[in-house]
C-alpha cells in the first residue's frame, strides 16, 4: 500500500467515526422542534455557506471514492507533514466531538441561538465575553456584535493566561 492509499484509508476511518456521531447530535438537537430564523445570518452567509459546504463535502467524498477524480487539486507533500495533518485532524475531531456533546440540544446550524437554551451556554458566553467586554457583560451576549476577529483574539489571550493564574 503506497502513502496516498494509507492517508486515504485514515481519512475514510475518521469520516466513518465522526459522521455517525455528528448525525446523532444533529437529530437530538432537532428534537426541540424550535424554528430558527436563518435570515438573521445575513444575505451573504445565507446564500453562500451551505452551497460551499456541500461542494466541499462532495469533493471530500469524491476523493474517498475515487482519488483520481481529485488529482487536479493534489500537491506533493512530505510524509512527515501529512502525518502532522493527521495528528491535527485527530485533535480537531476530539474537539468536534466535545463541542457536539457540550452543546447538546443547543446545537444549531446557524448563528442564531435557541430561545430555550441551557444555562451552560450562557455561562460560557458570559465568561468569554467578560474577558472582552469587562464585568458588565450580561447573558445572553450577542456574540455576532463582538466581531469574530476580536473575540478570537481575546479568547486566545484568555486561554493563554488561564494556566498562569495558579
Amino acid at each position: 500500500m503506497n502513502h496516498d492509499q494509507t492517508f486515504r484509508v485514515v481519512l475514510i476511518a475518521g469520516w466513518l467515526i465522526l459522521l455517525p456521531i455528528a448525525i446523532y447530535h444533529r437529530i437530538q438537537s432537532q428534537a426541540t422542534g424550535e424554528k430558527l430564523d436563518r435570515r438573521q445570518e445575513g444575505l451573504f452567509i445565507l446564500l453562500t455557506l451551505r452551497p460551499l459546504g456541500i461542494v466541499n463535502m462532495l469533493g471530500l467524498i469524491a476523493y474517498m471514492v475515487h482519488p483520481s477524480w481529485m488529482a487536479w487539486s493534489s500537491m506533493p507533500l512530505p510524509n512527515w507533514l501529512r502525518w502532522t495533518g493527521v495528528d491535527i485532524g485527530v485533535v480537531a475531531g476530539a474537539f468536534f466531538i466535545w463541542s457536539l456533546h457540550t452543546l447538546g440540544k443547543n446545537l444549531t446550524d446557524t448563528v442564531v441561538t435557541r430561545k430555550k437554551r441551557s444555562e451552560l451556554q450562557c455561562r460560557v458566553k458570559r465568561r468569554v465575553s467578560r474577558s472582552y467586554l469587562g464585568e458588565k457583560a450580561s447573558c445572553p451576549v450577542p456574540v455576532r456584535s463582538i466581531g469574530i476577529a476580536k473575540a478570537s483574539q481575546k479568547l486566545i489571550l484568555f486561554l493563554s493566561r488561564a494556566g498562569n493564574d495558579q
